[in-house]
Order: C-alpha cells, then structure tokens, then sequence
C-alpha cells in the first residue's frame, strides 16, 4: 500500500522533494476503489517491448484480484475499469516518444 512515507522514501531515493512529487489530493469514488488497487498492485507487470510499454501482463490478475480481496463476483467489472486505467497510462507513458 502507498502511504505518505513510502512516497517520501521513494522521492528522496530518486533525488526529489515532497514539493516536487507535490500535487492536489485525488479524491476516489468508493465504486472505483477496488480498480484503483488493483491497478496500483499490477505496478510491476507492465509487459513491455522495443517502444516501451505494451500492456498489463493479465495473467496474473486472479491472483491480484483474491489479493486485494477484490469479491469474484466484480471482477468483470474491475477487469473493465482496469483496462480504461491501463488505456489512459498508456497514452501517458507513449506520450513525446
């Protein structure tokens, strides 16, 4: 789970401040709660290729669904929300390349 120290720790192993990391709070819809852990979980499994990242790895979204405790009956849905999440970081990452 990402908290305010890991943050910290995490900035200041790459050489920045809180201010520069420093944004306003995004509030989340708790219907959208589950999408958002799970996708924070799914971080390390980006699949990637020659012009970067391609896509999350689903393989292994079972796992990560029982993980987060995400109920089997909203997986559908969460699997849904978590491709407009995983569509939208693309378009991030590819941006100026």
């Amino acid at each position: 789970m990402i908290t305010p120290e890991t943050l910290s720790n995490a900035a200041a192993a790459w050489g920045f401040t809180e201010e520069d990391m420093a944004a306003p709070p995004v509030g989340i819809w708790p219907d959208n709660m589950d999408a958002v852990k799970v996708f924070a979980a799914m971080g390390t499994q980006w699949r990637t290729g020659m012009g970067g990242a391609t896509g999350l790895d689903y393989g292994v979204l079972p796992s990560v669904f029982r993980l987060t405790a995400v109920p089997r009956a909203d997986w559908p849905d969460v699997f849904d929300d978590l491709r407009v999440m995983e569509g939208a970081a693309l378009v991030e990452m590819h941006k100026d390349t």
